[in-house]
């Protein structure tokens, strides 16, 4: 869009900035996913790309600000049953970042399989509502096939926009992390950070996709197997929600 004129393409410019304000005034461990924020598939560094760039920096620069404000005058305590010092914690991450990144690695090889499914949906509602493992990880497996089989040869990423990608998705992790690290974890000598869920990752599933496509085979546009990736992703993802759906009524209004 960034190579077009006209007002379409200024609404593709203004549109992607204005989430990326929203998206930081709601959740600020999200605000690296701004380094997407000028989406160019034909991009040429320097032209308009960084341009664009330095204009979402700008515009969402405020409403980092404001949030880390509203953050910081929060005082009430999230958890009941341990005592947390998030001054203490952000502290102890800036003085010693190596433990919070052993922290973190840690807590994700321990518990990734489980927060790769609840990101799919194997618990739902409070944490409550547990589903067959088989379907959310029958979700994930048709989300990869329609990835690798239905990737056009066109509308790829560029390696600039791969790395952009890739440096939004590691530095929201990590902001993701911290902010569990700082406002669930208490102060202790293990390396476990409390609090982390599988639903807090769902924003980066978009550019996940994108990564992901960058690498797969490029199929053409009349490729069977594109025909026969879309009609299996629809009817999965389809017949998953419906399931979905019936295990939370069981679960709030069966009998």
């Amino acid at each position: 869009a960034l190579g077009v004129r006209g007002p379409i393409a200024a609404f593709h410019r203004a549109a992607p900035i204005a989430e990326a304000a929203a998206l930081c005034l709601t959740k600020l461990p999200y605000a690296p996913l701004l380094l997407a924020a000028t989406p160019r598939v034909r991009c040429r560094v320097g032209r308009r790309w960084l341009p664009s760039l330095g204009i979402a920096l700008v515009a969402v620069g405020p409403a980092m600000l404001y949030s880390s404000w509203c953050a910081a005058r929060i005082q009430q305590p999230l958890r009941a049953d341990i005592v947390v010092d998030r001054d203490a914690q952000i502290d102890r991450a800036l003085s010693d970042p190596a433990h919070f990144l052993r922290s973190t690695t840690r807590t994700l090889d321990r518990h990734g399989s489980r927060l790769l499914a609840d990101l799919w949906g194997a618990r739902l509602g409070w944490l409550d509502v547990s589903v067959p493992m088989a379907l959310p990880w029958l979700l994930g497996l048709t989300f990869l096939v329609l990835i690798l089989l239905d990737t056009p040869s066109r509308g790829r990423l560029s390696w600039v926009h791969a790395t952009a990608f890739a440096a939004a998705v590691l530095a929201s992790v990590a902001a993701i992390a911290l902010s569990q690290y700082a406002t669930w974890t208490p102060v202790s000598p293990r390396r476990i950070i409390h609090g982390l869920q599988g639903r807090y990752f769902l924003p980066l599933v978009p550019f996940v996709v994108g990564l992901l496509g960058a690498l797969a085979p490029a199929q053409r546009a009349d490729s069977p197997l594109r025909r026969f990736a879309r009609p299996l992703a629809v009817a999965v993802s389809l017949a998953g929600v419906l399931a979905s759906a019936g295990f939370v009524y069981l679960r709030y209004w069966g009998s």
